[in-house]
């Protein structure tokens, strides 16, 4: 059985990001990824499964309420300021 393997263009584009980026990442080893060919200069493939992981690891999630801002009868007017 063989893993489905995504290019660097598609990582960049499913991270919003340019392939340079993603290069980036794979060279310092946070993305896990597979060079194939004889140089050093070889195909990049990274396993779906390693990057769907290495997303889910990365993924906070939201609070409810964390972006409200207060309204303007309990907010003085310094502190409405500083949220803008």
């Amino acid at each position: 059985m063989s893993a489905e393997l995504l290019t660097v263009r598609e990582i960049a584009e499913a991270l919003s990001v340019t392939p340079a980026r993603v290069y980036q990442l794979v060279s310092t080893g946070e993305i896990p990824a597979m060079r194939y060919g004889l140089s050093k200069r070889g195909t990049i493939r990274i396993p779906a499964d390693s990057f769907g992981e290495w997303v889910r690891s990365r993924t906070v999630p939201a609070r409810a309420g964390r972006h409200r801002l207060p309204s303007r009868n309990s907010a003085s007017r310094a502190d409405t300021e500083t949220l803008v």
